[in-house]
């Protein structure tokens, strides 16, 4: 059911109202429609909650990183290691040694 209503515009809502309407081919009424459904009173809100989890997202991909570079410098010194004293062959002989 649709219900007739009356808006006050200043002039240059009203051209942008209908520069809205001819670029899509349709009526000002569907554009405003179109805006009501899409308005989210809470967009702020979201946007924040974005930063947030933004924020956190490179907290942890920082701790990764540091966690990378210490995992790479442990096999760095793990085959340094290994390169020196001279690695077993074989499982067999790592196992006996």
């Amino acid at each position: 059911m649709a219900v007739r209503m009356n808006i006050l515009l200043d002039i240059k809502h009203k051209k942008l109202l209908k520069k809205l309407a001819d670029d899509i081919s349709s009526s000002e009424s569907e554009v405003i429609r179109r805006a009501l459904d899409a308005y989210d009173p809470q967009q702020g809100q979201h946007a924040e909650e974005i930063g947030v989890l933004l924020r956190a997202l490179q907290a942890a991909n920082q701790q990764a990183r540091v966690a990378l570079q210490r995992a790479e410098k442990e096999v760095e010194h793990t085959l340094a290691y290994y390169q020196a004293v001279g690695a077993p062959h074989s499982e067999k002989q790592a196992i006996n040694a």
